[in-house]
This record gives C-alpha cells, sequence and structure tokens, in this order.
C-alpha cells in the first residue's frame, strides 16, 4: 500500500487504495450466462395482442383498444420466474449474465436506459425523478450489490410510445470483474442510428485487457408467418448479419466471445429436421412458399434460422473472423436444443462463438445447454466458462505428462507385444527342432 500511495504522489490516498483494489479485480469474465427471455422483463406486462401506453399508463387490446387481453398467465405467475431466474444467478454468481428479446423499452435514442416506469431503471420514475435504488429488481432481488447493469435498449418513441418492443439487451456484469472500457451499440458499427429495428440487438464490451464480449440478438427469418419472410425482414437480418460480420474481423486478432440468440442452425445437429416425423412440416412449408411471392431468391425459403443464405453468412463469418463454436468444439455429436419445446426439440439457435485464440491457448473449459432451465421463456439457459491464462497452462502441462505417460506406456506395450511374439517364436523354434531331431533319431 506504501508503494500504491507513493505513485499516487500522495496526493489522494484512497485512490491508492482503490486502485490496488481494482488491480485485484479480474481484468475479463470467465464465466458467462446468456438467456432469450422473451419478454419476461417487460414491465408492465402485456403480450402481442396488447399495448401499452406510456402517456396515459394503460394497457388495451390492439382490436378493440378496451381492457387487457386475457390470454396471458397472471402477473404472480410471471413474477415468480423472474424470481427464479435472478436466484439463479444469483446463486451461481456469473461473471457476465445476457438476456435478450427483454421487450424493454428505452428511453433514450441510445437505448442506454430503461424507461423511467421500469423496475430497472433505479424505482419508479427512475434515479433522475427521485427514484430510490432499494425499488429496483437488482436490489429486490439480491443482486445490487454484486453487479452493474448495462443496457441497449430500443427507443419508446420509435413505436409513437404504443407497442412492444421486440429485441432489448440487457447484460449484467459482476463486480469482481474489472468495468469495461468501451461500450459500443448498434450505431457504432456502422447501423442507422434511427432505425429502431437496429435498437436493442447489439451490445458490446472491451475490457482493460483487450477482451471483447460482443452480445447480439438477431431477428429470424424464413418460413413463419409475413412478418418473418418479407424481403424487408430478410434484408434487415443481412445487414446485421454483416455489420456485425465487419466487427467480429476487426477482433480477428484478439480474444473475443461473440454470443446471444443467433437466431441460426448451424447444422443438421441443430435443428429439428433432423428428428424423424418433422419432415412433412417442412414440405409443406415449402410447397407453401412456392405460392407466396414473399421471398423470390429460393436459398431465402425454409425454416427460420435454417435456410441455406443464412447459414452461408454464418459460417463465413465465423470462418473469417477466425471464430469457434463453443458447444459444438467440446460436444461434436451432441444433438440438444436451446429452443427445448416442444419437445424433443427445435433448434440450437443460443451460442457462444468464441476467437480461435482461446482455443489454442486451451482456455474453453466448458460449454453447457439447460433444457429444464426456460424461466417461462422458450428458449433455455446457456452458459460457458473460461480458464485463466495460469490455469490453462497448468492443464495443458498436466495433458502433456498424461500423453506422455500413455505414451510411454503404449512403447512398453508395444515392447512387451514384441518381446512376447519373440519368445513365442523361440518356443516354436525349439519345439520344432525337437520334433525334428526325434524324427531324424527314429530314421
Amino acid at each position: 500500500s506504501h508503494r500504491i500511495m507513493s505513485l499516487n504522489g500522495g496526493k489522494n490516498k484512497n485512490k491508492g487504495f482503490a486502485n490496488a483494489k481494482l488491480q485485484r479485480k479480474l481484468p475479463q469474465p470467465r464465466t458467462f450466462f446468456q438467456l432469450n427471455c422473451n419478454g419476461l422483463f417487460e414491465h408492465p406486462r402485456f403480450c402481442r395482442n396488447s399495448r401499452y401506453d406510456f402517456t396515459t399508463k394503460t394497457i388495451s387490446t390492439r382490436r378493440s383498444g378496451e381492457g387487457e387481453c386475457g390470454c396471458c398467465p397472471p402477473d404472480s405467475y410471471y413474477e415468480a420466474e423472474l424470481k427464479k431466474v435472478f436466484e439463479y444467478v444469483r446463486e451461481n454468481q456469473f461473471h457476465l449474465c445476457y438476456f435478450s428479446e427483454t421487450w424493454v423499452y428505452g428511453e433514450d435514442a441510445k437505448g442506454t436506459q430503461p424507461v423511467t416506469e421500469h423496475p430497472l431503471s433505479c424505482g419508479p420514475g427512475g434515479a433522475q425523478n427521485g427514484g430510490r435504488e432499494e425499488e429496483t429488481w437488482l436490489h429486490k432481488y439480491g443482486l445490487s450489490e454484486t453487479y452493474r447493469a448495462y443496457f441497449s435498449l430500443q427507443h419508446r418513441n420509435y413505436f409513437g410510445s404504443r407497442d412492444t418492443a421486440w429485441a432489448g439487451n440487457v447484460v449484467f456484469v459482476h463486480k469482481d470483474v474489472q468495468p469495461p472500457v468501451k461500450i459500443l451499440r448498434h450505431a457504432d458499427i456502422g447501423l442507422t442510428q434511427g432505425n429502431a429495428q437496429y435498437q436493442g440487438r447489439y451490445l458490446e464490451f472491451e475490457f482493460p485487457d483487450g477482451f471483447h464480449v460482443l452480445t447480439t440478438y438477431m431477428p429470424f427469418s424464413g418460413f413463419n408467418d409475413n412478418r418473418s419472410r418479407t424481403k424487408k425482414k430478410i434484408a434487415l437480418r443481412k445487414t446485421l448479419d454483416l455489420a456485425v460480420r465487419e466487427r467480429l474481423v476487426q477482433l480477428r486478432e484478439k480474444e473475443f466471445v461473440w454470443m446471444g440468440d443467433l437466431n441460426v442452425s448451424p447444422g443438421p445437429l441443430d435443428h429439428f429436421l433432423g428428428e424423424p416425423g418433422r419432415e412433412d412440416e417442412y414440405a409443406m412449408s415449402m410447397q407453401e412458399k412456392q405460392d407466396g411471392t414473399h421471398i423470390e431468391d429460393i436459398d431465402d425459403r425454409g425454416e427460420c434460422g435454417y435456410t441455406p443464405n443464412l447459414k452461408k453468412r454464418f459460417h463465413e463469418t465465423v470462418r473469417l473472423a477466425d471464430g469457434v463454436d463453443a458447444f459444438r468444439h467440446l460436444s461434436p455429436y451432441t444433438r440438444i436444443y436451446t429452443q427445448p419445446h416442444p419437445a424433443p426439440g427445435i433448434t440450437r439457435w443460443d451460442h457462444y462463438i468464441v476467437s480461435k485464440k482461446i482455443i489454442e491457448e486451451n482456455r474453453l473449459e466448458e460449454c453447457e445447454i439447460y433444457p429444464d432451465k426456460c424461466f417461462s421463456s422458450d428458449h433455455c439457459v446457456v452458459t460457458m466458462k473460461l480458464r485463466s491464462a495460469s490455469e490453462a497452462a497448468t492443464n495443458s502441462s498436466k495433458k502433456k505428462k498424461v500423453f506422455e505417460e500413455n505414451d510411454d506406456d503404449s512403447k512398453n506395450s508395444k515392447n512387451m507385444s514384441m518381446l512376447e511374439q519373440l519368445r513365442a517364436t523361440s518356443i516354436d523354434m525349439q519345439q520344432l527342432r525337437a520334433k525334428r531331431l526325434k524324427r531324424f533319431a527314429n530314421q
């Protein structure tokens, strides 16, 4: 502590201690959690058949304009699920938690803060309007002491304050990790600031040691309904794909994690078409496409997240960025879905793509999918764990030692096998010689 204070010129002793404490914090996150929560953070609660007017603070149905929708479970159900997911985070103390498709509106045009009415924004009225921290969800569920919250949200004015926010990224970073030195949102990677379709889909962190985390919620396109298979939706997806690719290519020499609901199934093991009994559904969808005029390029047709063009762009992005699919790297032959309902599942859309450097340094420890942990969503929890550099080096040394021991055992085994063969051959030769001598004696 004396040395640190002297480096600060003795002017600010408290700052010196603060720096010492900061140096003990992790320079980058090593444990990750993600969940497409499918609107769980929306508040007040309403559904796609309803709308919330922030001016009058009332909910009404789209069709009649009167009353609530009546088609959703009661608020108590969502409150219980919200409590469960926050308890899960608190119990596991993940370094970085990413929630996508939150349906939370942003108060400002850049989407850096939730609307002041939201419980994530320092209580009713927001901090700037006298809201109290103890009224926030983070405090209520015991996370305010351990996590900082970051946002990339859709500006509420885009829909005239009268519709659902379709996207919305919310990220909690543990206070054991040093704060990010830079944060980027959609406008920072070349996507038009004024287009709310891009808002709430991209949030990037750069940590003090140059480690980058990109959280993205990609729109899906393909066969589903008119909203998903229009030329506009396909063009939106293509623009986002290319913008994220360009950013990842810029980071290819660095350590990065690209995570989120990427709405693409990379291969047959990641999509229900590999399951028997689903081919008829796919054939029917393709037949309907032949009658429609929504998609002209045949490679943009097919199941959402599984069209030829989507898969092609995804694989090209991963290749150009020198990235690796973390789950598939550790589990090359496992069929399991991150959208597990209805059983046996639909897709593996939620991914961790890590830089090749992380793989080469043996830092990827685990990547797990939990189909039983959905918390009211149609997606489930996906986690990942990275080793520290020192742990990776130790682990590599242990593996090398085990390999060498196994290799020695193998060599010894081969040597023993050769000796046994020689001995057996020698015995056979002796027996043969004895037989011949006996034969000569009899003659």
